[in-house]
C-alpha cells in the first residue's frame, strides 16, 4: 500500500501517544481547535457547553477547551459517561437521564454559557441554544443525533445569540497547516490525548461499525492494518 500525503499535513507522532492515539487526534482535535480559535475566540475562564462528550469530537472539545483556559460542560446520556466526562477534564457534567440541560445556566450563575459546542445536532440542539448568555454562540459541529434541528427563533433573536458551524474538510491549508502545529505542542506535553474505545483489524471494518450504533463507545474506533 501506498499513501501519498502533503508534508503540510503531517505530523510527528508524540512519544505519548501510540499510533492508534495519534490516528485519533488529528481530524477530532483539528476541527475543535479552529472552532476555538478561528470560528470563535475562547477566552480563558469562558464556559462551554458541550454535547456528545464521550464520542471522539466531544471528548476533543473537552480537552481542548480546557487547554486553552475555558471550563467546559459536559452534556450526557448516562451517569457512567458523565464520570467518564469528568475523568476527561470536564467541570461539570449534566446526566440528561436525571438532569436537565438547563441546568447549565445554574452552573454558570445564572448567565448561561459562553459557547455551545455541538458535535450531535437533532433535537437537543435548540435545547442548547436557549442555555447561551445574552450574545452567546453555538458552534455546531456534526450531525450525528440528527441534520434538521428544531429551535426556538425567539431563543435566538431575543437575546442576539449567534450560531456558526466549522466543517475541517471545508477549511484552508492556510489555516489547517499552523493548527496542526499548535495541536501538536499540547498533545506532546499530555494535555491532549484520544481515548480509544475499541479496535479493530482491516479484515474486520465492518464488524466497527456496530460499536458506535450501540451508543455505548466512548471515545474513538480505530481500525488497524
Amino acid at each position: 500500500m501506498v499513501v501519498v500525503v502533503n508534508d503540510e499535513r503531517l505530523l510527528e507522532l508524540p512519544d505519548s501517544l501510540d499510533w492508534a492515539e495519534g490516528s485519533a487526534l488529528t481530524v477530532n482535535y483539528l476541527t475543535t481547535y479552529l472552532s476555538l480559535t478561528r470560528v470563535v475566540q475562547v477566552q480563558p475562564g469562558q464556559s462551554a457547553l458541550v454535547c456528545g462528550v464521550t464520542g471522539g469530537v466531544g471528548h476533543a472539545v473537552v480537552q481542548t477547551s480546557k487547554a486553552l483556559g475555558a471550563r467546559p460542560i459536559a452534556v450526557v446520556s448516562s451517569a457512567h459517561k458523565a464520570r467518564r466526562a469528568i475523568g476527561a477534564g470536564a467541570t461539570a457534567a449534566i446526566d440528561l437521564p436525571s438532569q436537565d440541560i438547563d441546568k447549565a445556566v445554574g452552573l454558570t450563575d445564572g448567565q448561561g454559557v459562553d459557547l455551545d459546542l455541538d458535535p450531535v445536532g437533532g433535537a437537543r440542539f435548540g435545547e442548547l441554544l436557549r442555555n447561551a448568555r445574552r450574545h452567546g454562540m453555538l458552534v455546531s459541529l456534526g450531525f450525528t443525533g440528527g441534520r434538521q434541528p428544531v429551535l426556538d427563533l425567539m431563543d435566538l433573536i431575543a437575546a442576539d445569540r449567534h450560531i456558526a458551524g466549522h466543517g475541517l474538510h471545508a477549511d484552508s491549508d492556510e489555516n489547517v497547516t499552523p493548527a496542526l502545529k499548535e495541536v501538536g505542542k499540547p498533545a506532546a506535553g499530555g494535555r491532549l490525548r484520544p481515548v480509544i474505545d475499541s479496535r479493530f483489524a482491516l479484515d474486520d471494518f465492518e464488524d466497527g461499525y456496530t460499536r458506535p450504533a450501540s451508543r455505548e463507545a466512548i471515545g474513538s474506533i480505530v481500525v488497524e492494518l
